[in-house]
């Protein structure tokens, strides 16, 4: 998404310079496209999406894309929730799933800094670890793997090509299943969360109380 990002606030503003609208001497350029001298290619494997490149049509997936929004006030409640949700009465409480959350987000940043220091050894184990991902994926022992990416915090509704900002960003329908895309709302309060599920499974997921209570489902 950081590279996204960059690509367009490059593309609006060569836009507005080209309509005239800005002084491209006025301008500065950011984008700065030099990660292949951090990470050269080593020819990874393509990470699996779980669909086939004939049959890409979400008709033939039986893959569902639904849009919830959590409002600003709803999220506050969840994160109060989340101080004293630890009932040992429903297995895992909502606090603990936090704290692993939470440790894992901060593993993986240390795990990068070393593996940006390390060069060469590094991208070496960064080869290893996605090896080690797509044989998780693929996995018959492991009865639920979910891909979740947050795009929030990130200016998507800054992107002005000469008529303004965008009134709204979304996810593209990408068919790929048990997969969250988190996205700010326009005003910055909210969040959208673009999930995409097997039909089955999404009939039963929004049945659950859980969700009816703390989403509002498109």
């Amino acid at each position: 998404m950081t590279t996204t990002i960059s690509v367009v606030k490059a593309w609006a503003i060569a836009t507005k310079v080209e309509l005239g609208y800005v002084d491209d001497n006025n301008m500065t350029n950011s984008c700065n496209f030099d990660s292949a001298l951090l990470f050269p290619g080593q020819n990874l494997p393509c990470f699996p999406s779980g669909m086939s490149r004939d049959k890409e049509n979400i008709e033939v997936h039986k893959i569902l894309t639904k849009m919830f929004y959590f409002s600003e006030t709803k999220i506050s409640s969840i994160r109060e929730r989340a101080k004293v949700d630890n009932s040992s009465s429903q297995g895992v409480g909502l606090s603990d799933f936090v704290d692993c959350l939470s440790n894992s987000v901060q593993t993986a940043v240390d795990y990068s800094s070393v593996v940006l220091s390390l060069e060469k050894e590094g991208q070496t184990l960064l080869s290893q670890e996605l090896g080690e991902l797509l044989k998780s994926l693929a996995s018959p022992e492991l009865c639920f793997v979910g891909l979740f990416t947050s795009w929030c915090k990130f200016p998507l509704y800054e992107a002005d090509f000469g008529w303004g900002n965008p009134i709204w960003v979304s996810g593209a329908n990408i068919p790929m299943n048990n997969t969250v895309i988190l996205i700010d709302e326009k005003s910055g309060g909210g969040i959208e969360a673009w999930m995409s599920l097997k039909e089955s499974d999404m009939k039963e997921f929004i049945k659950h109380n859980e969700v009816k209570d703390v989403m509002d489902c498109n």
